[in-house]
């Protein structure tokens, strides 16, 4: 099960079995790219990395731009990037595959509490999510009308150049 199987797989169930106004791969936001970002029907902005590889979720997640806030304290970092009215999530999860549960356990307790998990599950063919741990909410500021038009068209214009190709 590869990285591009769980994101499609995400999209796919997307506004179902997230609860999603809007859906999309590969979001510029405000520190990195998400993987996968969710607007949710409060236009709270849900973030989700999907790691497959061990190393990858261990000692490269931590060298993240976004992740240099936690040591000062998070909040802070992130109302001043709310305040500049751009793309900050409410929520993090990591959607890790089964085999890398245990890592992202023990990196979410020790390095990341607030961040939830996900397990991407594959059964006959048919990838499944499980949350194993709940994500913490770290701000109460839905992303605005217009951050949401913006995302919204830009992802349609990335679309009808992927569809000209």
């Amino acid at each position: 099960m590869t990285t591009e199987d769980i994101k499609k797989e995400m999209i796919r169930q997307g506004t179902k079995r997230f609860a999603a106004k809007l859906i999309i791969d590969e979001l510029t936001l405000y520190a990195g790219i998400a993987d996968i970002a969710i607007v949710d029907m409060n236009s709270l902005l849900k973030e989700i990395e999907i790691k497959t590889d061990a190393y990858d979720l261990t000692k490269q997640e931590l060298k993240k731009e976004k992740w240099f806030g936690v040591k000062s304290g998070y909040i802070p970092y992130l109302l001043e990037n709310i305040q500049k009215k751009e793309a900050v999530p409410a929520y993090f999860y990591f959607c890790v595959t089964p085999e890398l549960r245990h890592i992202a356990i023990n990196l979410v307790e020790d390095d990341l509490p607030f961040a939830g998990i996900y397990i991407a599950e594959q059964d006959l063919g048919v990838i499944t999510f499980k949350s194993i741990r709940r994500a913490k909410k770290l701000h109460n500021n839905p992303i605005s009308q217009k951050l949401l038009m913006s995302i919204t068209q830009a992802y349609y214009y990335r679309w009808i150049n992927l569809r000209i190709r």
